[in-house]
């Protein structure tokens, strides 16, 4: 056990009664190990030198705020595998299972399972993982290591457990997860009743990124693993078609907005992450509101069209406007293959355009636009809006040194967005 201060009363009493049932009927010597320290991968390699000193022949890895199932020891034992370990659930939302699959190098969280089922896994937690002890003794040391890797440029680190599990298979030992000895996470409530709740939306966020990538290959013509390469360094094929842009410049600042060919990729990639909640929660917002689904809505600079495109799933006719000529085909053809309503607009708007709108969204556009133009754009939304309409916005106006094509805030500015609200 390795520790990194005072371990909760719940787990202490839970800890003592698992012991209670190793000696029970002599069944197990058992030798309790604990290492404090804030090095998780040092305090790991030491408990296990001492229990390869002592010639134990297993070795249970248990950390201090897991509660253990009555028997559940006895479970891992009778499996009889190298590596094997009880399931328990991350305490931050969506409350993800602690177990990894692998897709090429790189790890995901285990996200879909049946309880009571023993199946191989390509990396676990050491929250509750038996192994035993002759598969330490055929791998080099270091066992644990948190390290840093590096791919297609970008550096990111392996934790000491997925390091661990890596080495063994190397040597031949197989990692095992057994969903029917299910441990409680202490410290908030993490446990099956949590991670049910969020199932069906992650299995759901899958799928449609799935619809989403299947889509891409076919719009660009290329094949699954180029598309994945693009969002992987899409920060970086974004930066490079920046290169030599002033976008002070009105006339560069739109012509790089109309024919960029990567922006897609970073809208997508935010709309599936960062922003897939809020996006949740504005599709059930606009629901509440028009339940009968009699609205017009416009998508002010709506990128990629994903948010419409999930407006137009439950049955709502959006129309939408982006500079950008790939973004507009991209939209085109996913709306067309997938049978869903759209409605394009051409960008700059046309000053004779007459059609006013119940809800428009501007989401992470002003930013964007040039200082001579901002008057002129919130203007041309305020036309645009009904006389009760609303318009939902967000910004991130700044940050140049990572948003290049960012503009600054400015106190007329805000008075200006202000006044959207009126």
């Amino acid at each position: 056990m390795p520790l990194y201060n005072i371990v909760p009363a719940s787990f202490f009493v839970n800890f003592i009664n698992r012991i209670h049932d190793l000696y029970s009927g002599n069944k197990y010597d058992v030798q309790i190990y604990m290492r404090e320290g804030t090095v998780i991968d040092k305090a790991r390699n030491e408990l296990v030198a001492m229990a390869l000193k002592d010639n134990c022949d297993f070795i249970l890895f248990v950390d201090s705020d897991i509660i253990m199932p009555k028997e559940g020891i006895d479970c891992l034992i009778n499996m009889d595998v190298d590596i094997s370990s009880g399931l328990y659930f991350s305490k931050g939302k969506p409350y993800m299972p602690v177990a990894r699959v692998k897709d090429g190098d790189r790890h995901f969280f285990l996200e879909d399972f049946e309880y009571n089922e023993i199946f191989e896994i390509s990396g676990v937690g050491m929250g509750m993982c038996l192994i035993k002890t002759d598969v330490f003794r055929n791998m080099e040391y270091p066992y644990f290591k948190l390290e840093w890797r590096e791919k297609d440029g970008i550096k990111y680190q392996i934790a000491e457990d997925l390091y661990f599990c890596e080495e063994a298979l190397k040597k031949g030992y197989k990692t095992y997860l057994n969903t029917g000895v299910v441990c409680q996470h202490w410290g908030t409530e993490a446990g099956p009743e949590q991670f049910m709740i969020y199932k069906d939306r992650l299995k759901e966020n899958h799928d449609d990124r799935e619809e989403m990538i299947e889509d891409l290959i076919e719009f660009e013509k290329v094949d699954r693993e180029e598309i994945n390469h693009r969002f992987l360094k899409m920060r970086e094929l974004e930066l490079k078609e920046m290169e030599g842009v002033d976008f002070t410049n009105p006339k560069q600042n739109e012509e790089y907005y109309k024919n960029n060919q990567y922006g897609i990729y970073r809208q997508l990639e935010w709309h599936f992450k960062e922003r897939r909640n809020y996006d949740r929660k504005i599709i059930e917002e606009i629901k509440k509101m028009y339940p009968d689904r009699n609205v017009e809505i416009l998508d002010f600079g709506c990128g990629s069209g994903q948010l419409d495109y999930m407006l137009a799933k439950e049955k709502f006719t959006v129309s939408c406007c982006d500079l950008n000529k790939k973004a507009n085909d991209f939209i085109s053809f996913r709306f067309t293959k997938r049978r869903q309503k759209i409605k394009r607009i051409n960008m700059p708007i046309s000053e004779n355009f007459k059609n006013k709108y119940d809800v428009i969204f501007c989401f992470d556009v002003l930013e964007h636009i040039p200082d001579e133009k901002f008057e002129e754009t919130i203007n041309l939304l305020k036309k645009l809006k009904k006389e009760n309409g609303i318009i939902v916005s967000t910004t991130s106006f700044g940050v140049q040194n990572y948003h290049p094509n960012h503009m600054d805030m400015t106190e007329r500015k805000k008075e200006l967005i202000l006044e959207l609200a009126k």
